[in-house]
């Protein structure tokens, strides 16, 4: 929970397990054109059916540094060396940050039917799709963010067969930036 006044995030960690755990809460704060300013880590306790706040983050000194409409937050839980939860948090809506061209390229790959789209940026793109023009396709994600030390890979199905030359004509890769007045 972002809480802009005050200047810090409040990171609550919610489980519907049966039983405690342990975790790793990783923390990262960036500008938007992806620049790291702070990170850090916790090892936190996991009560079992609970949500507990796992640690709050002040952020004055950032804030005051970069500004809110130039600040990401990036939040991973680790248990047993697996990421099981990834967030982002904004201080201001998505269409007052101050975004840069992230430079989203796709590498597209084919089997059986099939098409692996693994996503990369040179900078932070936030809440990126991808969608074939003209076809019906099924995505097995969409709305993801994608960094420059974490790509993403999407896997699509189209409604109808494709080579990979027709899939790489329609395909349409898009983020907030492309949608945002500049």
């Amino acid at each position: 929970a972002e809480d802009t006044k005050a200047g810090k995030v409040d990171i609550f960690i919610s489980s519907d397990r049966l039983e405690a755990c342990k975790g790793k809460l990783v923390w990262t704060i960036t500008d938007v054109p992806g620049k790291r300013l702070r990170d850090g880590l916790v090892d936190v306790e996991i009560p079992a059916r609970t949500s507990l706040m796992a640690q709050s983050l002040p952020l004055q000194d950032e804030i005051q540094k970069v500004g809110a409409k130039n600040l990401l937050v990036w939040l991973k839980l680790d248990i047993g060396g697996e990421t099981v939860s990834d967030n982002m948090v904004t201080f201001v809506y998505p269409r007052d940050l101050d975004l840069c061209d992230p430079k989203l390229s796709p590498d597209v790959k084919e089997k059986n039917g099939k098409f692996a789209v693994t996503l990369k940026a040179e900078h932070p793109a936030l809440w990126t799709w991808i969608e074939l023009e003209g076809v019906d396709a099924r995505c097995s994600d969409n709305f993801v963010h994608v960094t420059k030390d974490s790509p993403v890979t999407i896997t699509v199905q189209p409604a109808v067969r494709m080579t990979k030359k027709e899939f790489k004509k329609a395909l349409k890769v898009r983020s907030i930036f492309d949608t945002s007045a500049r």
